[in-house]
């Protein structure tokens, strides 16, 4: 069952009635689509949370141009494939080259240390923006417009950034 344009002109205009009413309709779909991506049960159930939350916050996003569903399916895979994408980045900062079983062990809070610590040796402009795409999930266009740059000079400093990170941890 699909949401009618009058349920969704109340879930743009916040009305939380409205998102109770279209999770119920797409809350299963949306779940099994985040199954289907993160291949964990409870990633799945915390992410269709995250994901109904953020299409509470962007629902005066969508124009109607393309059905509801597939807007809503599309806001589901794009926020499973960026939170895949944040967990790589965590995990390749958190790993030493070495395979070291004391280094796989790594406390959660150590892990976390060890990424703030190499995060921090980095100039504040290029550490923000690693934080926004590789944490946050930000587009290149919406960092642009986040940092006032231009799109180009946003692709090439995340590039260097990458290459300072890497060179950095490759020194630890």
């Amino acid at each position: 069952m699909k949401p009618d344009k009058k349920i969704i002109h109340r879930l743009q205009s916040g009305e939380m009635e409205a998102l109770k009413v279209i999770y119920e309709m797409s809350g299963e779909q949306v779940y099994r689509t985040a199954l289907g991506i993160l291949g964990n049960r409870q990633d799945a159930e915390d992410a269709t949370q995250d994901i109904f939350l953020r299409l509470y916050h962007k629902a005066g996003r969508y124009n109607f141009r393309a059905s509801f569903t597939t807007w809503l399916y599309r806001l589901a895979v794009n926020y499973c494939l960026n939170l895949l994408r944040r967990r790589r980045f965590l995990s390749w900062l958190q790993l030493s080259d070495t395979t070291d079983s004391e280094k796989r062990e790594e406390s959660k809070a150590d892990a976390k240390l060890t990424v703030h610590t190499l995060l921090a040796r980095l100039d504040p402009r290029t550490r923000s923006l690693l934080v926004l795409r590789e944490l946050q999930g930000l587009s290149y266009q919406e960092i642009a417009n986040t940092m006032s740059l231009p799109v180009g000079t946003v692709r090439s400093a995340l590039s260097r950034a990458r290459s300072k990170l890497k060179n950095i941890r490759r020194k630890t």
